[in-house]
């Protein structure tokens, strides 16, 4: 099976960086073929076409992945940007759709404030995909106040049930 991963974050050394190569691992260890499209390292430019390399990546694949943080209760916006232009020729392929994600705030907190995230995905982007397929998510709510126990809990969990969300 073939899974693009989509990672979007600035910083090399985040959390988030760790929870992107435990996707790789899980996804690889479940005998998918994982292809990672690192929007900060890339080439990507929202201002420019999809680049070439990004739209042969997309060609034929079976599942989209998405892994990166929620700020303010959004994507950050080079992700939303590449998704809106990736997501242009409907990927006919694509059968599975899955966010890994992490937010500051509570889960009642992003709850309250409407889950706007999730949503985007839920209700844009999941519709923009030639067969709207399910939209599920792994998330870590609180990161701003987890311990490094709960934070390495997810990243196992992230890399056990990975390749069982792609299929």
């Amino acid at each position: 099976m073939k899974v693009v991963v989509a990672y979007a974050h600035p910083c090399a050394e985040s959390y988030v960086a760790s929870v992107r190569d435990r996707v790789m691992s899980g996804l690889s260890a479940a005998g998918c073929e994982p292809l990672l499209i690192d929007l900060y390292e890339s080439s990507y430019d929202p201002y420019l076409p999809l680049p070439v390399a990004d739209a042969q990546s997309l060609d034929g694949a079976e599942s989209l992945v998405l892994v990166h943080p929620t700020w303010w209760t959004s994507h950050p916006a080079i992700l939303l940007a590449w998704i809106t232009q990736a997501t242009d020729t409907g990927l006919p392929g694509v059968r599975s759709l899955v966010s890994v994600t992490t937010l500051g705030g509570s889960k009642l907190a992003n709850r309250l404030a409407g889950e706007a995230g999730a949503r985007v995905i839920d209700r844009a982007v999941r519709r923009q995909l030639v067969e709207h397929p399910p939209h599920r998510r792994m998330a870590l709510y609180g990161l701003d106040q987890s311990t490094p126990e709960r934070r390495q809990a997810f990243l196992d969990r992230v890399e056990t049930r990975i390749g069982g969300l792609v299929r």
